[in-house]
């Protein structure tokens, strides 16, 4: 079954390594992530052109407790 979504050419991030490959994206979820320059069928092909892709990273820019707000976010 073809991909929604190919990104490809990207540093991929694990916790445990980081190496050029990409993702498919079928139905809108991470459905394979790829090793190497391999192609895929996918229906829109993004190069990333090295940028980082980090699988699995729902909001890598969050800030609880940032200094100078004038409350917090209760855990």
């Amino acid at each position: 079954m073809g991909a929604d979504l190919y990104l490809k050419n990207a540093r991929v991030v694990t916790e445990n390594v980081v190496f050029l490959g990409g993702a498919v994206v079928r139905s809108g979820k991470m459905a394979e992530i790829v090793s190497g320059d391999a192609e895929a069928d996918a229906g829109e092909v993004i190069d990333l052109q090295g940028k980082l892709l980090l699988p699995r990273v729902v909001d890598g820019h969050v800030h609880f407790d940032q200094s100078g707000r004038d409350h917090s976010v209760p855990f």
